[in-house]
């Protein structure tokens, strides 16, 4: 199963009105709607992450690059290596 929680009906409600947007700036809008300005940060800074793990850079650089802690890059990696088909998909097709 793809989640396991309660709100699984409204998760996937709110993932499938992502698919018919017109453009990333109605997304966007959308997103800064939903969430912080620091979940957004968090979003982009662990695409950052999986972008750079998938380039194989050392885990030492991409915390000093990126100023996180080894603990937050080896969850991506770990996401990467064992449940990451999602990554795996966007690295490809990105």
């Amino acid at each position: 199963m793809l989640f396991q929680n309660q709100n699984l009906k409204s998760l996937l409600e709110f993932f499938k009105l992502f698919v018919d947007l017109p453009n990333e700036k109605i997304v966007a809008l959308i997103m800064k709607d939903f969430f912080t300005s620091s979940e957004l940060e968090t979003f982009a800074k662990r695409w950052q992450i999986v972008k750079m793990l998938d380039k194989e850079i050392s885990q030492k650089e991409i915390a000093e690059k990126l100023g996180v802690g080894l603990a937050t890059i080896t969850h991506g990696s770990s996401a990467l290596k064992t449940q990451g088909e999602g990554f795996k998909w966007l690295l490809k097709n990105n």
